[in-house]
């Protein structure tokens, strides 16, 4: 579950994060252009993971600073405000309001102002169709560098790679974009007429 919302947060990261070389900042400006005049986007995603070893197929639909994730029996919904994560083994939805901080890794216009120079970033190599660029944040932290394969025509990102400081690695393919879906608010709320049977463990009160 958390590896989603992390791939949630990542997703936004690196579409969103700017950086010191000319070339690579304005192609990053153009991802995030295009993100925000999108008015509802989708993708498929495989993500990758080797800590644990695993991979998931799923669906992610964003719109502004809400997202929904569908992968291999897990399903999250945030709507700006509220955070819906349901596990379909164990039965249950998890609802929670996201602290400050969380809300930050959360909101792509957020991620836009506070990461606008945290990566430094390199073209690999270019082509009429596609990009790589590497990414190295500035400061230390959790990653230590990644790749970002750039769709030109979409000018959406098409794969990312990410090594962590704790040797452990991710890779995300995305495909099948659909933007402009102008999608409703309720796409991003926890429908519980459709789950009757789930249980509903509201912790949004809960504060310690």
């Amino acid at each position: 579950m958390k590896r989603l919302i992390g791939f949630a947060c990542l997703l936004f990261c690196f579409v969103f994060a700017a950086s010191a070389d000319e070339k690579g900042s304005a192609l990053l400006e153009k991802i995030a252009a295009q993100y925000k005049s999108s008015d509802g986007i989708s993708a498929r995603f495989v993500l990758d993971t080797t800590a644990p070893e695993q991979q998931m197929n799923g669906k992610i639909e964003m719109a502004k600073d809400k997202f929904k994730i569908t992968a291999d029996g897990i399903s999250i919904w945030y709507n700006g405000k509220y955070l819906w994560s349901y596990d379909e083994s164990l039965q249950e939805v998890n609802l929670t309001e996201p602290a400050a901080e969380e809300i930050l890794m959360l909101n792509p216009y957020l991620i836009l102002q506070t990461l606008l120079h945290g990566f430094d970033s390199e073209i690999l190599r270019q082509t009429a169709e596609s990009a790589t660029l590497r990414l190295t944040p500035k400061e230390n932290g959790e990653i230590k560098t990644a790749l970002l394969v750039v769709d030109l025509k979409r000018m959406l990102p098409a794969e990312m790679g990410i090594d962590h400081t704790n040797g452990s690695n991710l890779h995300i393919r995305l495909n099948d974009y659909r933007t402009g879906l102008n999608l409703p608010i309720s796409t991003f709320v926890f429908d519980a007429e459709k789950y009757p049977q789930i249980e509903v463990i509201d912790l949004s009160l809960i504060h310690i």
